[in-house]
């Protein structure tokens, strides 16, 4: 109990911070005075913003048009659609990545390679028919069956959390990206004592595209959105590209807190166009395409995009009835390969149209 208190008091504490952060930066930015800033957060969050986003998509400021505001999304309205559009009941299909594997494999799909699943409650499974009973035969299995990089990542993991990257050394020692070196027995502890994520599973360790940007050392995927029709017609509705900050392990963007960015991309070719970052304060801020540092420059194509959208259009209609899912695409040097898929994907905001998109789904 003492654990629990201690815990919410640091909420509240960490909430009332972040709040008058909030107050001060939109005062400064937009030079709105405290009751004219509650009055537009008491707006927003009867729009189904929380507070937090209704900032980092500056519609706390008191001047923003009114249709601006209307084409903006929150993430509670979003996720009212998505829950009209996918079934909870078969949520498993898509979330639980050592069933999604399996399933995109019989498909055809083109996935990474599923190497095992590791289960601290029983059994788990290699592709070979080898039985991992207990955490040394894990160990055993990353130190002698597994390749020499791999991906350890939990079944049900979400925004990144738990990946790890692994590449073995030529002494044996294995090194995780962003973590350092650590041993077999270290990872499969790590892994058999993790209370929030009881299942993980092995899979190939795939590679950005020798013309994407970035430095390669961290995969960076596309998040595509298919939407199918009641009269079963696929097509794609959004797409970003997500690109790490320099030693980051994973691209997640996470609402700006990892430092990643995302290029938005244009649906007719491929084409890399504005950079959403997050700016100081955590607020959403748009660089035009070609400016940001590192990034593509102007006019630069994803490579495969033809590729990229028959990959998932052709996917979309095997995990109906859910019809509006978020795919994880890395761009290969062998083509594009469908690393996740996820029914509760993040709004796309800010970009324009989306709550017209957001309609269009649910009515059609």
């Amino acid at each position: 109990m003492a654990h629990a208190a201690t815990w919410r008091a640091r909420a509240v504490r960490d909430h009332v911070a972040r709040t008058i952060e909030i107050a001060r930066a939109t005062r400064r930015a937009h030079g709105a005075g405290p009751l004219a800033v509650g009055a537009r957060a008491l707006d927003m969050s009867r729009r189904g913003f929380t507070l937090d986003e209704a900032f980092a998509l500056g519609l706390l400021d008191p001047g923003r048009p009114a249709a601006e505001v209307d084409d903006l999304l929150s993430k509670r309205r979003l996720i009212g659609v998505q829950s009209g559009l996918n079934p909870n009941e078969f949520w498993y299909l898509t979330e639980d990545k050592a069933i999604f594997y399996r399933l995109a494999e019989a498909l055809g799909l083109p996935v990474p390679r599923l190497y095992a699943i590791l289960c601290q409650s029983g059994p788990g499974w290699t592709r070979d028919g080898t039985v991992l009973a207990e955490p040394d035969d894990w160990a055993r299995y990353l130190a002698t069956g597994a390749p020499d990089e791999f991906v350890v990542k939990p079944a049900r993991g979400y925004h990144g959390l738990g990946v790890r990257v692994v590449t073995r050394r030529p002494d044996g020692v294995l090194d995780v990206m962003g973590a350092g070196p650590t041993t077999v027995s270290r990872l499969c502890g790590e892994l058999a004592a993790d209370r929030q994520f009881h299942v993980h599973v092995v899979q190939e360790r795939l590679r950005d595209h020798p013309d994407l940007p970035g430095d390669g050392s961290a995969l960076q995927t596309l998040r595509i959105v298919t939407f199918v029709a009641r009269d079963g017609t696929v097509e794609v509705v959004n797409a970003q590209f997500r690109m790490t900050a320099p030693g980051n392990p994973v691209d997640n963007f996470s609402n700006g807190t990892t430092g990643n960015v995302l290029a938005i991309i244009d649906l007719r070719d491929g084409t890399m166009g504005e950079i959403l970052h997050a700016g100081p304060h955590r607020e959403y801020l748009m660089t035009p395409a070609g400016t940001w540092p590192g990034g593509p420059p102007a006019g630069a194509r994803l490579p495969c995009w033809e590729g990229i959208v028959a990959a998932v259009t052709s996917a979309a209609p095997h995990f109906l009835p859910h019809r509006a899912i978020g795919w994880d695409v890395a761009i290969t040097p062998d083509g594009p390969r469908i690393v996740e898929a996820n029914i509760w994907w993040d709004s796309p905001s800010p970009q324009a149209g989306i709550a017209a998109l957001a309609e269009r789904m649910r009515t059609t």
